[in-house]
C-alpha cells in the first residue's frame, strides 16, 4: 500500500493526515526516525503505521507494551538505512517460537529489513518479517 503521511521523531511529533486521491480508503502513515543525538532514548509510538529507521548509525528504539484496548493495531518497522538498529521490547515479543516471549529485534544491516506486529493481550505476536531477527 502506499504511504501517505510523514512524521519525525526526536521531539513533539504529531501524525498530520492527508487523503490521497486514488479513491483508497486504508490509510497507511510513515514515520521517519532521523539521524540524531536523541534517538537512543526514543520510544515507537503504538499507532497503526509504518515506521521507518533512518538513522545514519545503528539505532537503539524501545517498543512499550500495548495496553489492551490496543490488541489489534498493527505496526510495521522498517529499515531505510544500512544499520543494525535493535528494537527493545522486553518479555513483550511472541514469536512463535518455544522459549516464551523474546525481547529484542536486531534488524539486519540492510535496508528493507523490516518486522510486523500486531498487539495481542498486552504482548506483540510476529506476522512477518524479513532480515530482523527476534531473540
Amino acid at each position: 500500500m502506499p504511504i501517505n503521511r510523514t512524521g519525525v521523531m526526536g521531539g513533539a511529533w504529531t501524525p498530520q493526515p492527508q487523503q490521497r486521491g486514488t479513491g483508497d480508503q486504508a490509510q497507511e502513515a510513515e514515520l521517519i526516525i532521523p539521524g540524531d543525538a536523541t534517538i537512543g532514548t526514543d520510544t515507537i509510538p503504538i499507532c497503526q503505521q509504518t515506521y521507518t529507521l533512518t538513522k545514519g548509525s545503528a539505532a537503539a528504539i524501545i517498543l512499550k507494551a500495548p495496553t489492551t484496548a490496543q490488541s489489534g493495531t498493527v505496526i510495521v518497522i522498517t529499515s531505510g538505512s544500512a544499520f543494525a538498529h535493535v528494537v527493545t521490547a522486553t518479555g513483550l515479543l511472541q514469536d512463535g517460537v518455544t522459549g516464551g516471549a523474546k525481547s529484542t529485534i536486531t534488524f539486519g544491516a540492510f535496508v528493507g529489513a523490516s518486522i510486523t506486529l500486531v498487539a495481542s493481550q498486552k504482548k506483540w505476536n510476529v506476522l512477518g518479517i524479513n532480515v530482523a531477527p527476534v531473540t
